[in-house]
C-alpha cells in the first residue's frame, strides 16, 4: 500500500512494528511525514517487509529516543529524510538490505546480517560501520565526499567520526599502490598506455605484446 502525507504530519505514539508488508511512503505536497515524539524505543519499526522511501520526514519533536527500524526486510530510500537514527538489521535466514539512492539520513546503524548499496544521498552519521562495509557499500563508479564542501573522500580515511558525506559519482583520480582507486575501490581498467607501457591513470607497467 501507499501513504501520501499529502504535507501532513502523523504522530506515532507507540512502538507496535508493522510486519510483512509492502509500503511506499510518498509526501506529494512537502512538510510532511511521521513524528516519533512519543516513543521511546523503536519508534517507526518495519519487520519483515518492503519499505519504499520517495518523499516525507521521519523525525522525533520530542525527547524520546525512538527512530526507524528496518529489519528483516528490503528498504530503498529515493528521497525524503530520516531525521533520527535508522537502524538496519537482520538474521542469518532473513537478512536486512537497504538501498540509497537519494534522500538524507540523519543516523545510519548497522545491524548484524545486513548489507547496503549507497547510489546517491546524504549521511550524516555512520555506527558500526568498519573500513571494509564502507568499500562493499558503494555503488558501481560511488565514492564519498564531504557534505559541505564536496571533496571527495578516500576509503582509509573513512571512520565513524568523517563529517556528513554525500554519495556522488567517483573521479578515479588517485590509485594505491594495488591499482585499485582510493575513493571508491575499483581496480584501474588501464584504458590508455604511454610510450613506455605503462598505464596513464595509474602507473601499472604492462607486459609488452607480442
Amino acid at each position: 500500500f501507499t501513504i501520501d502525507f499529502n504535507g501532513k504530519n502523523v504522530i506515532k505514539s507507540s512502538n507496535s512494528p508493522v510486519r510483512n508488508s509492502v509500503v511506499v511512503f510518498k509526501d506529494s505536497v512537502g512538510g510532511g511525514g511521521v513524528d516519533f515524539e512519543r516513543v521511546s524505543y523503536s519508534g517507526f519499526q518495519f519487520s519483515y517487509s518492503t519499505v519504499t522511501i520517495e518523499s516525507g520526514r521521519f523525525y522525533n519533536s520530542g525527547t524520546g529516543t525512538g527512530g526507524m527500524s528496518l529489519d528483516f526486510g528490503t528498504t530503498t530510500m529515493n528521497g525524503g529524510s530520516i531525521e533520527s537514527r535508522a537502524a538496519i538489521a537482520g538474521s542469518d535466514s532473513s537478512p536486512a538490505t537497504f538501498e540509497m539512492n537519494g534522500g538524507s539520513v540523519a543516523e545510519l546503524y548497522r545491524g548484524n546480517y545486513s548489507s547496503y548499496t549507497f547510489n546517491g544521498g546524504r549521511i550524516d552519521k555512520f555506527t558500526n560501520f568498519n573500513a571494509n562495509i564502507y568499500k562493499a557499500s558503494l555503488g558501481a563508479g560511488k565514492a564519498y565526499a564531504l557534505a559541505e564542501s564536496g571533496t571527495l573522500i578516500k576509503l582509509a580515511d573513512m571512520t565513524s567520526n568523517t563529517a556528513s558525506v554525500t554519495i556522488v559519482d567517483c573521479t578515479h583520480d588517485s590509485y594505491d599502490a594495488n591499482f585499485e582507486c582510493e575513493y571508491c575501490g575499483q581496480p584501474c581498467a588501464h584504458p590508455s598506455l604511454d610510450s613506455n607501457n605503462k598505464c596513464t591513470v595509474c602507473g601499472l607497467a604492462m607486459a609488452a605484446g607480442v
